[in-house]
């Protein structure tokens, strides 16, 4: 289904026509986009890959507003920027996804940045635009001089969160953090993390399922 609207977006050759869409013109929309109601073109959207729904909400107004709300986001140098594409470029679309999505309807976060240090001072930023409260699934490959900030696990996401997968960062959870009501499957790997730290985390997770924990020597999976 997301190839088809694709393709028909790809049959608009002028730009003009694209940032039109909407535009009032009613026999205009019926050559671009047939009129659906707005929740139907919001699941056509979803079930896009990311990169195609990106490229679609920049040509049209209709799609615009459904990326809003897209419920997956995949922040990968591998799926956002070519091998030539250089830091900074990659950072910039980085920086542009979280905040001109909403938070509003993203179930699933994937943010892959291991071994990219340059990009840590943007980091709590990124994270503070994209957790939001109905999150379901997130997960981080970082760098272990990273400090996950527990700050990104306010209430609200601490109700919704199922999955919490870190991979190579450090991880400092108090007995401040609250009760993580939601969560079912946990995965620690390569995070810097003490026992008392890991106890407080356990002894907050009370619906959890399955826990994988990995450091250099040790290989712990529950389920």
């Amino acid at each position: 289904m997301g190839m088809q609207c694709e393709q028909t977006l790809d049959r608009s050759e002028p730009r003009a026509s694209c940032q039109r869409d909407g535009d009032g013109d009613s026999r205009h929309e019926e050559t671009w986009i047939p009129y659906l109601p707005e929740d139907i073109w919001r699941h056509i959207h979803s079930l896009m890959p990311m990169d195609a729904a990106a490229r679609a909400a920049c040509l049209s107004r209709t799609f615009l507003n459904s990326w809003r709300c897209y419920p997956r986001l995949d922040l990968d140098p591998g799926t956002l920027c070519s091998k030539k594409t250089d830091e900074k470029h990659f950072r910039c679309r980085v920086d542009s996804i979280p905040r001109n999505h909403s938070g509003i309807g993203l179930k699933i976060l994937k943010l892959n940045l291991w071994l990219r240090k340059s990009y840590f001072p943007y980091l709590d930023s990124w994270l503070q635009a994209a957790v939001t409260p109905g999150i379901e699934e997130l997960t981080l490959w970082l760098c272990e001089e990273y400090n996950f900030p527990c700050s990104v696990l306010s209430d609200g996401v601490r109700d919704s969160v199922r999955s919490l997968q870190l991979i190579f960062c450090t991880f400092r959870p108090k007995s401040e953090l609250g009760l993580l009501r939601s969560l079912t499957r946990l995965s620690l790997c390569y995070v810097r993390i003490t026992g008392e730290e890991l106890e407080c985390l356990l002894s907050n997770s009370l619906a959890l399922e399955h826990l994988t924990f990995k450091r250099e020597y040790i290989s712990l999976q529950f389920s």
